[in-house]
């Protein structure tokens, strides 16, 4: 069967697992997370930052040798059974979706806000319509578009990242009369709301990190795989803990963490004290282009996930096939159709969508996350020597045990949030219901890149 073409270059690679990951958590999720943890948002972000570089790693390894088309559903379904591959590949697929909805959700909002008298719905499908387009063409167009909006996220923020450090340690001003690092320990100390508080903001730090594993699902379309996967995972970590990390430190710096907003973006807030008036219209800009972003990226991860679970049979074998341009357009709108769902809902609860998807997104990150360091486990059992892997994750099983349990914390968290229940157990129905699906009726055996039964 064919498969996709190689189209995506290095560069390109390293740029969208970069700005797969600075999403709308790092522009306005801070400022919720500061309010509620302090300066412990940094301890957090740090630790997440680990986890999600672990399990790319464990992404990568079975990328690079396993010998698949690139697909994890592949993966879970050769290593753990076709029910758990059936499970995996269609609640990451319904979790995309549902992330899709709020990206495109909150794009309607910021253009309503701006102009009341253009309905929320109508954005939401322009820019689905777009997305649509781009990944149906060449994925080397993808790619570029892609490299385009990640690079206008790290130049804002990078952008911050130089004012602030200046205005840090040019000391106090007018505009910011607070700015000095002892706000780290003077302001109720580093956890000022306890471990509690560090806790809480931990699902917030995980879920800023989402999106990261859809590099790995990239590796069938790049150029020379071996070498340009292992450079765009390697630089992750490091980027962007000083993304994350960096914009924290200086947002709990140059402002207490009491004074944070919550209502808005704190790099907003800051760059407005300095009398930049039109900050606030510039971010708006940033912010739907990073929304955009990650819709954009989710669409190519999504489309690529159904086209795998027809090429497994476990969902309708046109989903499967490549356009002319050798991209898995039914699956693009297949794909697309389910997110016009959150067109139907910001047409007739506009006020309601955004929370009533977000807080079920925290969830099916975990859940997926979890399933992901899984197989991997049972990936290195089926290894017999272990030195000759290419790209091997460093220090498994232990860090696959390590994210287990930062993943199992955050569930019992967001579990004991009564704002989270609801979410909890719709996610877990979701995944219960696709399990007892496969319990009536059993997916087929994996099956090799070819199409043929796997004879492993």
């Amino acid at each position: 069967m064919k498969g996709n073409k190689q189209g995506l270059t290095g560069r390109q690679v390293e740029y969208f697992a970069l700005g797969g990951a600075l999403g709308s958590g790092i522009f306005l999720g801070v400022g919720q997370g500061i309010r509620i943890g302090g300066p412990a948002l940094i301890l957090a972000y740090a630790v997440a930052g680990i986890v999600m570089y672990i399990v790319a790693r464990c992404l990568g390894e079975m990328a690079l040798n396993g010998n698949r088309s690139g697909s994890f559903v592949s993966y879970t379904k050769r290593y753990w059974g076709p029910r758990a591959g059936f499970v995996h590949g269609w609640g990451y697929w319904v979790c995309g979706t549902m992330v899709c909805m709020a990206e495109l959700t909150a794009v309607g909002m910021l253009v309503h806000s701006w102009m009341p008298s253009i309905p929320q719905w109508i954005p939401a499908l322009g820019g689905l319509l777009v997305l649509c387009g781009i990944n149906s063409l060449r994925v080397r167009v993808f790619g570029e578009v892609e490299f385009g909006m990640a690079l206008i996220k790290i130049l804002a923020l990078s952008l911050f990242l130089v004012v602030g450090a200046y205005l840090l340690f040019a000391g106090p001003t007018a505009s910011l009369p607070t700015a000095t690092v002892k706000n780290l320990w003077t302001q109720g100390g580093f956890f000022p709301t306890g471990l509690h508080g560090f806790l809480s903001v931990l699902p917030i730090a995980a879920f800023a990190f989402g999106g990261t594993e859809l590099i790995c699902l990239a590796a069938a379309e790049t150029v020379e795989p071996e070498r340009t996967l292992p450079r765009a995972i390697n630089g992750l970590l490091v980027r962007l803990l000083l993304f994350y990390v960096g914009t924290t430190f200086l947002i709990v710096t140059l402002v207490p963490w009491r004074d944070v907003p919550t209502d808005g973006s704190p790099i907003v807030a800051i760059f407005e004290r300095m009398g930049v008036r039109a900050a606030g219209a510039i971010m708006s800009i940033v912010l739907i282009t990073v929304l955009l972003s990650a819709c954009n990226s989710l669409m190519f991860g999504m489309a690529r996930v159904l086209r795998a679970l027809a090429l497994e049979r476990c969902a309708p074998a046109p989903f499967g096939k490549l356009n002319r341009y050798d991209t898995p357009g039914n699956a693009v709108i297949v794909s697309m159709l389910a997110i016009s769902a959150a067109i139907a809902l910001n047409y007739y609860i506009p006020g309601e969508v955004f929370g009533l998807l977000m807080n079920s997104i925290a969830m099916a990150v975990v859940a997926v996350w979890a399933i992901f360091v899984a197989v991997h486990l049972r990936f290195r059992r089926s290894v017999k020597d272990i030195g000759a892997l290419t790209y091997a994750a460093p220090l498994s099983p232990w860090g696959n045990l390590f994210v287990l349990v930062f993943l199992v914390a955050v569930t019992g968290i967001l579990a004991m949030d009564a704002t989270f229940r609801p979410a909890f157990i719709y996610v877990a129905g979701l995944f219960a219901g696709l399990f007892v699906f496969t319990l009536i009726r059993k997916p087929p055996p994996a099956v090799d890149t070819a199409g043929e039964p796997s004879t492993d």
